[in-house]
């Protein structure tokens, strides 16, 4: 299968009151920090649109690309660390955090 991306687009959270206002570092647990544990997955999604479904009155909210990134910004008021960055802590330990920084959201391809 070949993709041709067309474009990216960052989704924000629908809400802008997250339950902690400012950046901040969420700790990982003792187990995300596990060197034994650390292997990097890549994980790619791929959506194949059929638009069969869709009439010509259908409107552009109901493609699925639009619904997605729509449940994808309400999604991420709650679950607002998966638009975070995981780094390195600042002491050198070799631990792992999630830095949150408001006004970040999640590319979608």
């Amino acid at each position: 299968m070949e993709v041709a991306i067309k474009d990216t687009v960052t989704v924000y959270p629908s809400t802008p009151a997250l339950p902690l206002d400012g950046d901040h570092v969420l700790p990982l647990s003792h187990l995300d920090n596990d060197c034994n544990l650390r292997v990097t997955i890549h994980y790619f999604r791929v959506y194949v649109g059929n638009h069969h479904h869709l009439r010509r009155t259908s409107k552009p909210s109901d493609y699925p690309f639009q619904v997605i990134s729509d449940s994808l910004s309400r999604a991420l008021v709650c679950y607002y660390p998966l638009a975070g960055t995981l780094r390195r802590r600042a002491e050198d330990d070799d631990r792992l955090e999630l830095f949150r920084s408001v006004g970040r959201g999640v590319p979608v391809v």
